[in-house]
């Protein structure tokens, strides 16, 4: 007697039809352009968070009373 197929089966084979049709990102051989590209793109934004960041740090010290005796 054949075995009734189940809800888990099913999502198993279309889990497995879903990963073999996914293609990579890139082709094996990196192209230094696409590297270039990428290593840029992140570089620029973690200077930029790196700069805000410490901006933002430089205020909040400023503003906030970290429990200094100030004598007048």
């Amino acid at each position: 007697m054949a075995k009734a197929l189940n809800k888990y089966d099913l999502i198993a084979f279309i889990d497995l039809i879903t990963m073999a049709d996914q293609k990579p990102l890139f082709k094996a051989p990196y192209d230094i352009k696409d590297v270039g590209a990428l290593f840029a793109i992140v570089a620029f934004v973690l200077i930029i968070a790196a700069i805000v960041g410490n901006n933002l740090f430089g205020l909040f010290q400023e503003n906030v009373n970290f429990g200094q005796l100030n004598f007048h």
